[in-house]
């Protein structure tokens, strides 16, 4: 992920790239300790160095967890890449964020966690359902803006 400051437009700018550049992928290095990224990387990257869009989707839904939790480090409650590398592996998830939405986490997040990669959703399906998730949204807020017309109506 790169931010960068647009300071004509007081603005910053976020793009989302290939986490599977974070590692080094020479034959001779050990993924474990090269890899700055161990903490969302998908299973497959773990075990065989396999890199896709759907281990960067797998990547994608451990970064909606970290702006849920507000920037909790994903697994905190292990301290070695190692014990990190068996938890994914062995089909371990990130928990439920307290205070995110049911349908963010079950219609994004943990969709982009699903052990099979190409089960997975792709980035194009994920822009749909976040799309459906806008709408939902807006439409939940429509409903209690009309509500509290009603109340001070009445």
């Amino acid at each position: 992920m790169v931010f960068a400051r647009d300071d004509k437009e007081d603005s910053v700018v976020v793009k989302l790239t290939e986490f599977s550049y974070a590692c080094d992928r020479s034959s001779s290095s050990n993924l474990i300790d090269d890899c700055l990224a161990v903490r969302w990387s998908a299973p497959e990257v773990l075990k065989r160095r396999k890199y896709g869009e759907a281990s960067d989707v797998w990547s994608f839904g451990v970064l909606l967890w970290e702006i849920f939790t507000l920037a909790t480090v994903p697994y905190y409650e292990l301290t070695l890449n190692t014990q990190v590398v068996e938890a994914v592996t062995s089909g371990q998830t990130l928990t439920f964020p307290e205070g995110c939405p049911q349908s963010i986490y079950d219609d994004l997040m943990h969709p982009c966690w699903i052990m099979v990669a190409a089960n997975r959703p792709t980035f194009t399906q994920l822009e749909l359902a976040i799309q459906m998730q806008q709408h939902l949204c807006e439409e939940r807020r429509r409903q209690e803006l009309m509500r509290s017309d009603r109340i001070v109506s009445v």
